[in-house]
């Protein structure tokens, strides 16, 4: 069951971490080149974003479910630096 918990949080690691640099940070993007030539009357919209949402589910290798897990079960990383989770709810499906 160890070895089984060992090697579920090892999988999550790695999706977090595909994640983070999937998104990457704002700032390591390129800017956004504008038209110069734009039609008049439309405009451009920067947004850039302190949150993401992860939803994942976690299961053993049997395909079952793995309930109760908290906060610290998680680490998420961006850029090979370990972010703070500041919001954690668990569904019950």
């Amino acid at each position: 069951m160890e070895k089984t918990r060992l090697k579920v949080f090892k999988t999550l690691f790695y999706i977090f971490l595909f994640l983070g640099i999937l998104i990457g940070s704002p700032e390591a993007q390129p800017p956004i080149q504008e038209k110069k030539d734009k039609p008049a009357g439309q405009a451009t919209i920067r947004v850039g974003v302190s949150q993401i949402q992860v939803d994942v589910t976690v299961q053993n290798k049997d395909g079952n479910l793995i309930r109760g897990l908290q906060p610290e079960h998680f680490k998420v990383y961006e850029d090979k630096i370990q972010q703070k989770i500041i919001n954690f709810s668990p569904v019950q499906a």
